[in-house]
C-alpha cells in the first residue's frame, strides 16, 4: 500500500532530521517545504529572508502556492506508484486537508506525524541553525512564539492516522517508526 507520511510541527520541533530518518528506514522519498518555497521564490537553499512572522514569502499567498506547489509534487510521487514524506510545518488545518484530499484519490495511508519537544530545547536547536546558516528553514527563536500561538491544534475530524513523536527522545522516535512500519 502506498503512504503518505506527512511530518508536521513547529519550527525547530526536527521536522526535517525525523522526515530524513523516515526516508532512510523506508526508502521513501522527503518533499520539503523549505526547500520548496526558496525554489519558487527564486531564492537559493542558502539565502535566508528573516522577516517578521507571516511576511514575505511567509505571507498567507505564498504560503498557499507552496503548499499546493507540494501537493502537486507529492501527487505525482503517488501517480508513479511511490510513497512519499512530506516535511512541513502543516500549523494550518487546509493544509492537512489538501492533503488528505490528495492521498485519498490514490488510496494512500495517510499518517501524519506531530513533531514536538520543550521549548527550550527548540530554542537551543534554533539558535545554532541561525548561527550556522546552512539550512534551507528561516525558522528561528525570534519568530517561534508567533507561530507557536497562530499552530492550529489536529482535530478527531481528521480522517487520518495522528502519530506524535518527542523528538528530543530517541525511544519516542523509534517507537513512532516502528509504528509506521507496522501501518503501511
Amino acid at each position: 500500500m502506498q503512504a503518505l507520511i506527512l511530518v508536521c510541527g513547529l519550527m525547530g520541533t526536527g521536522k526535517t532530521t525525523f522526515a530524513r530518518r523516515l526516508s532512510r528506514e523506508t526508502g521513501f522519498s522527503v518533499l520539503r517545504s523549505d526547500v520548496l518555497r526558496k525554489k519558487l521564490s527564486l531564492m537559493d537553499d542558502a539565502t535566508h529572508q528573516y522577516t517578521d512572522y507571516g511576511a514575505g514569502i511567509y505571507s498567507d499567498e505564498f504560503t498557499k502556492r507552496t503548499y499546493r506547489k507540494l501537493s502537486h509534487e507529492a501527487v505525482e510521487v503517488l501517480k508513479n506508484g511511490d510513497s512519499v514524506i512530506v516535511d512541513a510545518a502543516f500549523s494550518k488545518q487546509w493544509q492537512r486537508h489538501l492533503f488528505m484530499e490528495a492521498g485519498s484519490d490514490f488510496g494512500a495511508r495517510l499518517v501524519m506525524v506531530e513533531c514536538v519537544c520543550p521549548d527550550q530545547v527548540v530554542r537551543e536547536r534554533l539558535l545554532a541553525r541561525e548561527a550556522d546558516g546552512k539550512d534551507a528553514s528561516d525558522g528561528r527563536w525570534a519568530i517561534y512564539p508567533d507561530q507557536k500561538k497562530a499552530y492550529e491544534p489536529f482535530s478527531h475530524a481528521d480522517d487520518a492516522i495522528h502519530l506524535i513523536v518527542e523528538t528530543h527522545r530517541e525511544q519516542s522516535a523509534f517507537e513512532v517508526i516502528e509504528k509506521i512500519f507496522a501501518l503501511i
